[in-house]
């Protein structure tokens, strides 16, 4: 074998285990008023595990499974499904008064419904409804894992939350990070009710990638897959682009929702997903709903933001929360978001990123500060505002 051959097979190595290679995107099929009961209280995607595979913890900060505790004032409450008449547990907050903004917010990849919320907190100073749903829990079985029953579930709760709560019914907004992420993009694609926006931080677009991408990691998210999709030694492509929403079809309802993409410039490298997952999945909504746009990423700069860690920097959007921002691109109501960070959400910016009312996000403030003495101070107002 010479260099030049040794040089392009580490390359290709390499874009395999960033998710920088290319797969079709075959049309695969998607997945009512439900009677609520409320009680209180670019891999092939086959490669098989190998033997003496050992599984890498990853310990993310926000996204502790162990955690349960929540704020005074957060309900437990059970929905009838719709889909097959089983409860699904759900945590609830029930604003102080009607008509308020409702956020429908996604548990993590292992996670369940009692998985404490870290925007729990700022949800009930905003005294907004809220609503954190089950959606057939953590993602190693076949029920849940982005099956149809879990994107109805979601529709459900929704629908549970405005009858029940008296929530605004203009002012729906999903929020999910990783697996919640993954959720959060099925949601943009087949959810029913007319939601208002969907925002999904370090969200997996693409399970066949994914996996690949957790095995060369030592990752047990690869052994989650595997049971997901029904074989425990050998991935199901088809049935994992069923659950991708790189693959799931989408519904004239997304064209009336407006998308967020979130990912850390660091993802892939400090955390468990590359931040192609989420630029891929940009590139498919806009193909799909603006045909012949001139936003689509390429390739090239999806390699060079992988490569190099960073990316150009964008005047239209300064700052996520306290965050540089390295890459911004946006098309109509659909723009995605590259900031400096790892697999994580910016907690303080989540709730303050929501489209709520007449605000606009994506627009970088212009504020004027005369004789700014408090600049050099993290913690003062100048620094806070920021956050909003």
């Amino acid at each position: 074998m010479n260099q030049l051959t040794a040089s392009i097979q580490v390359g290709v190595l390499i874009c395999l285990a960033l998710g920088l290679t290319s797969v079709g995107k075959p049309s695969l099929p998607g997945p009512s008023t439900p009677n609520f009961i409320t009680i209180v209280a670019d891999t092939v995607g086959n490669t098989p595990a190998p033997s003496g595979w050992k599984e890498v913890p990853e310990k993310v900060a926000w996204d502790d499974v162990r955690n349960k505790r929540w704020p005074t004032g957060f309900e437990r409450i059970q929905i009838t499904s719709s889909a097959d008449n089983t409860p699904q547990p759900c945590m609830v907050y029930r604003a102080t008064k009607p008509d308020q903004p409702l956020v429908v917010s996604l548990h993590s990849w292992s996670g369940y419904y009692t998985q404490a919320d870290s925007l729990s907190g700022e949800i009930r100073e905003r005294d907004w409804n809220y609503i954190h749903p089950h959606f057939r829990g953590p993602n190693w079985t076949p029920q849940a894992c982005g099956s149809a029953l879990v994107v109805q579930d979601i529709d459900d709760a929704i629908r549970f939350a405005i009858k029940e709560l008296k929530a605004d019914p203009s002012e729906v907004h999903v929020v999910g990070a990783s697996g919640g992420g993954h959720a959060a993009m099925l949601c943009y694609l087949g959810l029913k009710y007319p939601v208002k926006s969907v925002s999904s931080w370090v969200g997996i677009s693409s399970l066949p990638d994914w996996y690949d991408e957790s095995l060369g990691r030592g990752q047990r998210y690869a052994k989650d897959i595997l049971k997901a999709t029904g074989d425990t030694l050998r991935l199901n492509l088809t049935e994992a682009r069923k659950r991708s929403p790189l693959y799931v079809p989408m519904t004239r309802q997304a064209a009336r929702r407006q998308l967020f993409l979130y990912a850390g410039i660091h993802d892939g490298y400090q955390g468990s997903v590359p931040i192609t997952q989420t630029l891929r999945f940009y590139n498919r909504v806009v193909n799909e709903r603006f045909p012949g746009s001139k936003s689509v990423i390429s390739e090239a700069e999806m390699l060079a933001m992988v490569v190099k860690r960073a990316g150009p920097r964008s005047a239209d959007m300064a700052r996520v929360g306290n965050r540089t921002v390295h890459f911004f691109r946006q098309e109509g109501n659909v723009s995605t978001t590259i900031f400096e960070g790892k697999h994580e959400q910016v907690v303080p910016a989540v709730l303050a990123l929501l489209p709520v009312g007449n605000r606009r996000v994506n627009q970088a403030p212009t504020v004027l500060c005369i004789g700014d003495s408090n600049g050099e101070i993290k913690e003062v107002w100048v620094h806070q505002l920021s956050f909003e």
